[in-house]
């Protein structure tokens, strides 16, 4: 299973996001976001809460939370 990042959760970010979540998007799974908009990474906690979050997308890539990005 590949592990998936969204970088920026806006309106298509969150779209992405959410197919990866409920597991549209054979052998891959959402399992971190990044965005620079807290209210967005609140929006997600919220609704995704199993989901790692980040606000810089350096510290996304270094902690290793996701095998590929979007």
């Amino acid at each position: 299973m590949v592990r998936a990042a969204v970088i920026g959760v806006g309106n298509m970010g969150t779209a992405h996001a959410t197919c990866l979540r409920e597991g549209r998007i054979a052998g891959m799974t959402l399992s971190a976001v990044c965005d620079v908009d807290p209210q967005r990474l609140s929006y997600v906690e919220q609704r995704m809460p199993e989901v790692a979050r980040f606000a810089d997308w350096r510290a996304l890539l270094a902690s290793g939370a996701a095998d590929a990005a979007i």
